[in-house]
Order: structure tokens, then sequence, then C-alpha cells
């Protein structure tokens, strides 16, 4: 009987509290109140590595690039209109972008490999540059890794070629 005598605000209180731990549960993983599910969480394509790595140093210059992805690539989205591949020579004070190179895809090691047809020079830097439009097979977007690129641009990395210096 005292439950029906406290006041509505209280009543409203307590309910409150039920439901946020509810609606939290006991696994760490926020529900839905009405039905216990799970919330939906976006889903990305995800870089999980690259070979080699971003700001390496001393690399051969005729290695291909491999970038290692979390889900599978669906190939369709592949475009290298939209993945740039350039260098820097800080020694000729000079850059070349739109290097050209050869996407290939083994989804065994969800693997995409970029082979530059270009043989670069010791000590220049290589930049990579990935734009958004890469999707994995479930048609989720490549994830974007620092919010200062620009609204297209998703991935960036650079790495230098070994110098005989």
């Amino acid at each position: 009987m005292l439950f029906y005598k406290a006041p509505i605000k209280y009543v409203f209180v307590v309910l409150l509290a039920l439901g946020v731990f509810v609606i939290s549960g006991c696994d760490n993983q926020l529900k839905i109140f009405s039905t216990g599910e799970p919330l939906p969480r976006e889903v990305f394509l995800e870089i999980n590595r690259t070979d080699p790595i971003d700001g390496q140093n001393g690399i051969e210059s005729e290695r291909k690039i491999d970038i290692f992805f979390n889900r599978d690539l669906d190939i369709s989205s592949l475009d290298t209109a939209k993945m740039t591949l350039h260098y820097i020579n800080p020694e000729l004070l000079e850059s070349e972008t739109g290097i050209d190179f050869e996407a290939n895809y083994n989804a065994d090691e969800r693997k995409l490999i970029l082979d530059h047809s270009d043989r670069f020079l010791e000590g220049e830097t290589i930049e990579l540059i990935l734009q958004c439009n890469l999707r994995d097979t479930d048609g989720n977007s490549l994830k974007k890794y620092d919010e200062s690129f620009l609204d297209d641009v998703c991935f960036v990395m650079n790495f230098e070629l070994e110098s005989q210096k």
C-alpha cells in the first residue's frame, strides 16, 4: 500500500531507473527497451593494415603496396580513378600525381594489391590516397580515418624509399 501513496514523480523516477537498467542490460551492450534486441551499429569497411606501413622508411622502389581489409571488398567498387598514387622528391623539388598502377584483389586474404609500373628514385616519398567509394560486399563504405580529410578522401598513407647515401 505504501507504493500507491507515493507521489507520482517518485513513481516516475523509479520506473525510469528500472527502464534505464533494462535498456543498458547486463552485458554492456545497449538494447532496445521494447524488444531486447541490440541497437544497430554502423558498420564500415576498414583497413586492418598495410604493407608497407604508413610512415615506414627504407622501402625498395619496386615494392608493391598491400592493403588488408576487415571485410570482403566489393570489386565492383574498385575504381583506380578514385585512388591516387604520387611521389614527392625533396631533392629535386618536384612531385608527380597520377602514377600508373594496377589494382588486384586477393579475396582469400582480403588484400588489395597496388602494383605501380614506375620505378621511383631513392629517397622519394610515396603517398597513397583512397577516396571513400570503396565498399564491402554488404554495401558498407570505407571508414574515414581522419575527419580533417576532404569530403571524398577516407585514407592517406606515406612511405619513404630507401636511400643509398
